[in-house]
């Protein structure tokens, strides 16, 4: 199994965007990063299975250069909102 080593993805945008609508439903900062880093914890070991390569189209666990940035892009994306 490919570990996925891009920083952009497919997924960026939709990580901006989710950060941009928990800013908009008046989710407080600390909750909805919270929340991100959990998903990206949460995310490896799905990614690790058939099931979630599958689903999310991908090769395997993200590296830690994407989770970041996917963190990153997520509050970005709340900041903006903002």
């Amino acid at each position: 199994m490919r570990v996925q080593t891009e920083l952009f993805d497919g997924w960026t945008l939709v990580h901006t965007a989710t950060g941009y609508a928990m800013a908009k439903a008046g989710v407080p900062e600390a909750v909805a990063v919270a929340l991100a880093v959990l998903y990206e914890i949460v995310e490896q070991p799905v990614l690790a299975s058939e099931t979630g390569r599958n689903f999310f189209n991908a090769s395997g666990p993200e590296g830690y250069g994407n989770q970041a940035v996917d963190v990153l892009v997520f509050w970005l994306g709340y900041r903006l909102a903002k």
